[in-house]
């Protein structure tokens, strides 16, 4: 499902090339978390897709990377809205963009 040049972008300030980068970031985000997401919406063309997604971490460890300033037990909600541009089939270009952050912690 990945291009062979596929990038992804997050947030705008950190970019992932290959689907290699990416599947270890992921690696990582699910070592100290674990992680729903719900599709809200989403708008597809036969060339890109926009979705808006909404994200649930729940932190299994104190200070999971990633989903920094949580301790075991805490949510975090995050919507964010993903552009998915496709070439040959297959995703090539991936950007990423939040715009809600909500934390609950475990204790409040």
């Amino acid at each position: 499902y990945y291009h062979p040049e596929v990038t992804l972008v997050l947030g705008g300030n950190r970019e992932l090339k290959g689907k290699a980068a990416i599947f270890d970031f992921y690696k990582v985000v699910r070592a100290g978390t674990k992680r729903e997401i719900k599709v809200l919406k989403c708008i597809p063309t036969p060339t890109s897709m926009a979705v808006e997604l909404e994200s649930e971490f729940l932190a299994l460890v104190d200070d999971p990377q990633y989903v920094e300033g949580l301790k075991k037990g805490d949510r975090r909600w995050q919507n964010t809205v993903v552009l998915y541009e496709m070439k040959d089939g297959k995703y090539f270009h991936i950007r990423s963009a939040t715009f809600k952050n909500e934390i609950r912690r475990a204790n409040a």
